[in-house]
């Protein structure tokens, strides 16, 4: 209160209500709407919270609900495996630069070794790609998964890798610690609030014992989750904003297919005479072989007294003028960041210019789960790596490790092609840039060229860029096999045509 508003409070109270009175309304007025909650606001919770707080109340039985979607529902077991197939494809592996040729090389074929064996997998099922897989779509589902390090001798190469869900934590596990720091739902703080390490289960409840825990340092753990706010420390199921919806439309579906059942029965009912003893022949409503009726049926014909009062049967009209089928689809695909065509496989009604934008506001989401949240994850997983193989044969030396993530599809491939090809001959982009964006590490590719020309010696194949142009003419050879000038002016001619 300013000493204007206390001088009104003694010489004109009156006044000084007044004022008092239009400042709350200019308060009022300058409010968020949305925070007010009233008749026409009111449709939806506004008490907010910690992120750590809401999460751990949450995390669970958004997961449950997940799975049990996935496990029944065709729309949400395709939404977790077409995000899951484009986020990792067949791997998203590593590219090495710099460094001796011949380390950089033993270090690769040894890495090679162990990602493309089932023994990285602490359950022997998966290699490394096929556990990335698994990760990603464990995330989608359940909303986090945990890569425990655990060192086996006994293997070739002892570095494994076990894969536990988030369900694993101990949450229990809640409080301040006598380090000054916090355990909430498992995860250990530090006091200034880095993670320590987890408690997690080494054993679930089951019918004769009980739910064990043990503490695990966080450099043996990956905690892999897409943290959507500040102090989140647990991922939440990414079906969560639709699986209320995907539910109700799966029992729209059910309802929809009974109706269509009970559209397709068509029925004769037949009033019989009664016996000359005043009984009915068949008693009730039943078929020719005299048993009853329990439910209508597709091209029943019943029996009954003539006395009794029965309706035709008559199938309901399924006319539906409106597409809601499909407008719920579109929410659901919204809800998780894909396209209604990518969880229907329906591409009908997509245009050229449809698709393209789709895949391009798609591919942008890809971007940030591949790069924000995946090879963080996989950088630390090859960090383990790198510390066990330099005390085995010594540093590699590499001066920069990059990934090479899975290609993507286009919408036309042909004219996309052909501008990244201009790209590489523009210098806009680099043959590396090139190779890896279609999935394929640009050294692997040279060697597989050497490879086939050693294998195709002179024969002429017309996909060799040194014996045939980019329209298919052979090229001049001088004595040697080497393109003549004259090939070259061919070529050049030819494209100049073109």
């Amino acid at each position: 209160m300013n000493l204007i508003d206390k001088w009104f409070e003694i010489t004109n109270p009156e006044k000084a209500v007044k004022r008092q009175q239009h400042r709350m309304a200019l308060s009022e007025l300058r409010s968020y709407d949305a925070a007010r909650p009233n008749r026409g606001t009111g449709g939806y919770s506004r008490r907010g919270g910690r992120a750590s707080d809401e999460v751990a109340r949450a995390h669970r039985g958004l997961a449950g609900g997940a799975q049990d979607l996935v496990r029944n529902t065709a729309i949400a077991n395709r939404i977790k495996a077409v995000i899951a197939s484009n986020m990792v494809g067949n791997g998203i592996k590593p590219d090495y630069i710099g460094g001796s040729k011949r380390r950089v090389s033993h270090y690769k074929t040894t890495f090679d070794a162990w990602a493309n064996s089932r023994h990285c997998d602490y359950e022997g099922h998966y290699n490394l790609w096929g556990l990335q897989n698994l990760w990603a779509g464990s995330i989608v589902e359940s909303g986090g998964v945990f890569v425990r390090k655990i060192m086996n001798n006994a293997m070739r190469f002892p570095l494994v890798l076990q894969t536990l869900e988030q369900q694993y934590l101990d949450e229990a596990k809640s409080g301040r610690t006598e380090d000054d720091g916090e355990i909430i739902s498992g995860i250990h703080f530090n006091r200034d609030g880095s993670i320590k390490g987890y408690w997690l289960k080494t054993r679930l409840q089951g019918a004769y014992y009980r739910e064990e825990s043990e503490f695990f340092p966080a450099e043996d753990i990956i905690h892999i989750f897409w943290k959507g706010r500040p102090g989140e420390h647990l991922g939440v199921s990414w079906l969560h904003p639709i699986a209320d919806l995907i539910d109700q439309r799966q029992e729209w579906r059910d309802a929809t297919l009974m109706q269509q059942r009970i559209a397709a029965c068509f029925g004769v009912i037949i009033k019989e005479a009664e016996s000359s003893m005043g009984l009915n022949k068949k008693g009730g409503l039943k078929d020719e072989d005299g048993l009853p009726y329990s439910e209508v049926e597709a091209g029943m014909i019943g029996y009954t007294s003539k006395d009794t009062d029965i309706v035709t049967v008559t199938p309901p009209n399924l006319n539906q003028t409106t597409d809601f089928n499909g407008e719920v689809l579109q929410d659901i695909a919204v809800g998780v960041g894909v396209t209604r065509e990518q969880i229907t496989g329906d591409f009908s009604k997509v245009t050229w210019a449809s698709g393209r934008l789709a895949r391009g506001e798609f591919y942008a989401n890809l971007d940030r789960w591949q790069n924000f949240m995946m090879l963080p994850a996989l950088d630390q997983v090859h960090d383990w790596f790198d510390d066990i193989y330099t005390v085995m044969h010594g540093k590699p030396n590499i001066k920069q490790r990059s990934w090479i993530l899975p290609h993507r599809s286009a919408v036309n491939p042909k004219e996309e092609l052909e501008v990244d090809i201009k790209k590489v001959r523009t210098g806009a982009m680099t043959p590396q840039q090139f190779t890896r964006k279609h999935g394929v590490k640009f050294e692997d590719a040279i060697q597989a060229w050497k490879e086939a020309k050693e294998v195709m010696e002179d024969l002429p194949f017309d996909f060799d860029p040194s014996k045939f142009s980019a329209a298919g003419n052979e090229l001049g050879r001088g004595e040697k096999g080497a393109v003549s000038g004259q090939g070259n002016k061919t070529e050049e001619s030819t494209d100049d045509t073109e």
